[in-house]
């Protein structure tokens, strides 16, 4: 099933009542609503393998991550969809979803310790180190929640993102070896959310270490599996410049929502950015506005219009 991809997050389409209404797939929340319609089925979802699944009407506020997506969502799927069959197969880069999949050729395999939620073992920066960790395809990131880095890392500090607990404040670090197995499987960028209760895990493997493979999710056999993709991911998950402020997409316009730290630009919130040559009616045009402002390869100058005015930006270096 084709599926929307959306900063790696997987956004699901359904069309019910003559109305195409968007739901983001959210393995971390502990249950699946909409503010629109009360069930979806295969029908709804245009697959074979037969369902249904009731949505509770939920009063969580999506308008800051529709915000982010510019996507307007109706509501979250979670964990109970996962339920609904014996696997889900996730390919991120490919933009698709299967369900129920027979045969599954993979390069290494997890045990759950929980299924409800996916919760692992995994250590970062060395092997040696293994606590529990929530799996999560509603985290943009990996995060660490207990304690401090035992190495010291870059960092990129001030972020916000809306979250069902209200604006998450994160702090980001770059390069954090990641094991699994005991095996070290890349390094990627950890989150430290600095305005969070205490999580009952000690870190989210989330979207920027998901969308490097094509994850089987074994409900029936307790497993998550891995498979390297060969396809290019559609972010720059290793950036190394930035022009250091965020965005939101409110009526298909780029609006300056947050200025990290570092951020010397006299560009404040609210400023509306129009970038050449972006087709804002394409609904995976975030992936593109990131690439060409936050999560940039090099330090070239990027050139935009804010408030009606053309600017050159010369990016900064991200992680400091």
């Amino acid at each position: 099933m084709q599926v929307l991809n959306l900063l790696n997050a997987i956004i699901i389409e359904v069309k019910k009542n003559n109305k195409n209404l968007y739901l983001f797939l959210d393995a971390g929340f502990p249950h699946s609503f909409s503010n629109d319609i009360n069930s979806i089925n295969n029908t709804d979802l245009s697959i074979d393998i037969n369902f249904v699944l009731d949505l509770q009407n939920h009063p969580i506020d999506l308008s800051g991550l529709s915000k982010i997506f510019g996507v307007k969502l109706s509501g979250i799927l979670g964990i109970d969809f996962f339920h609904k069959f014996n696997n889900i197969m996730i390919d991120i880069n490919g933009n698709n979803i299967d369900f129920n999949v027979d045969t599954f050729d993979y390069d290494f395999e997890i045990d759950l310790k929980s299924n409800s939620p996916f919760i692992i073992e995994l250590s970062i920066e060395n092997g040696n180190n293994n606590k529990e960790c929530l799996v999560d395809t509603g985290a943009f990131q990996c995060m660490k929640f207990s304690n401090n880095f035992i190495n010291t890392y870059k960092s990129s500090n001030g972020w916000k993102f809306p979250s069902a607990m209200g604006l998450m404040e994160i702090n980001y670090y770059s390069n954090v070896p990641i094991y699994l197995n005991n095996c070290n499987r890349g390094n990627y960028i950890f989150g430290i959310p600095t305005n969070l209760p205490q999580m009952p895990f000690d870190y989210v493997l989330g979207l920027n270490f998901l969308s490097d493979y094509i994850c089987l999710f074994d409900i029936e056999n307790g497993k998550i599996k891995f498979k390297k993709s060969n396809t290019p991911n559609i972010l720059n998950t290793q950036p190394c410049y930035s022009l250091k402020f965020q965005i939101e997409i409110i009526n298909k316009e780029i609006i300056v929502s947050n200025k990290l730290y570092g951020c010397n630009f006299d560009i404040n919130i609210g400023d509306k950015i129009i970038l050449p040559d972006l087709n804002m009616n394409n609904l995976e045009a975030v992936n593109e506005i990131y690439n060409r402002l936050l999560f940039l390869n090099d330090n070239k100058e990027v050139e935009l219009i804010c408030n009606n005015k053309l600017v050159k930006l010369k990016p900064c270096v991200l992680f400091e």
